[in-house]
């Protein structure tokens, strides 16, 4: 009753279980079309077309101009920059919990502190920059051997927009060297 139900044996001895869909005879199963085309009741080959089409995603290419941490460390001379696409070059030093852009919100941006290629040798304060959740870059920055004190272990090339007040968000991300 039990194997009928699709459920396992319990009781000692006998046959156990085979499973819930044991496999049909190949050659039983090729008997239940019919052979005459005339025959429209019953099981039938039926033609399906198959088209193999992936979704493409846009590729966007943007130019990013390259800036220097002496640029960055400056707010006077970040805020020339503001809104045009940018890469840095930094050292990724820790999450951070503040979202100080109206546009940016928490629900789709993580918020990072980065700072010069030198770590704490690197001249003024570290920087705030957003990155999108739940994507490849942000998989990096999660990644990243962040530093406190002492010699930095990696560098990462950021690009993205700069914004006011030394800001950044992030549309892209790759080692350094």
């Amino acid at each position: 009753m039990r194997e009928a139900l699709g459920q396992p044996m319990i009781a000692t001895g006998g046959t156990p279980g085979t499973g819930y869909a044991p496999a049909y005879d190949r050659k039983l199963a090729m008997e239940l079309f019919p052979k005459n085309d005339k025959i429209k009741a019953g099981a039938r080959p039926r033609k399906l077309e198959v088209k193999f089409e992936g979704v493409i995603k846009p590729v966007e290419n943007h130019e990013y101009a390259e800036a220097t941490w002496e640029v960055a460390q400056s707010a006077a001379e970040w805020g020339k920059l503001e809104g045009k696409r940018v890469s840095l070059k930094v050292a990724i030093k820790e999450g951070d919990n503040q979202w100080n852009l109206d546009d940016i919100k928490k629900e789709k941006y993580s918020a990072w502190m980065v700072g010069g290629p030198e770590g704490n040798n690197s001249p003024g304060l570290p920087m705030r920059v957003y990155v999108p959740s739940g994507t490849r870059v942000e998989r990096m920055f999660k990644q990243a051997k962040g530093y406190s004190t002492g010699a930095v272990a990696e560098t990462h090339v950021i690009k993205g927009i700069a914004r006011s007040g030394r800001q950044m968000v992030v549309e892209a991300v790759e080692k350094g060297d």
